[in-house]
């Protein structure tokens, strides 16, 4: 099962906002399903993206050059943590 946290949720709303407003639906429409397509993957290989030096519970996946996705391994559960903008400092930088 996938699990979406408050700050996931937010923090890809707030990212397709900036696609919508900068690039367009159609550009929105290509990220939403690079994220589904990832999420996809995820569910069958669960461990597919690099574990953090930290907590090893945490990994990180390339959604595109532009976007990075990190989640929680909890036994069987994938929870999505956020999405952030490659390019921008984030908390989680010093995670990975």
């Amino acid at each position: 099962m996938i699990i979406w946290t408050e700050t996931a949720l937010l923090s890809y709303q707030v990212l397709m906002n900036f696609v919508i407003e900068n690039w367009g639906t159609k550009i929105a429409i290509r990220f939403e399903k690079q994220v589904n397509d990832l999420l996809a993957k995820m569910k069958i290989h669960k461990k597919m993206c690099p574990a953090s030096n930290i907590d090893k519970n945490l990994r990180k996946c390339l959604v595109n050059k532009h976007v990075s996705l990190v989640y929680e391994l909890k036994s069987n559960d994938i929870t999505v943590i956020a999405l952030y903008d490659n390019r921008s400092d984030s908390i989680y930088s010093d995670f990975f």
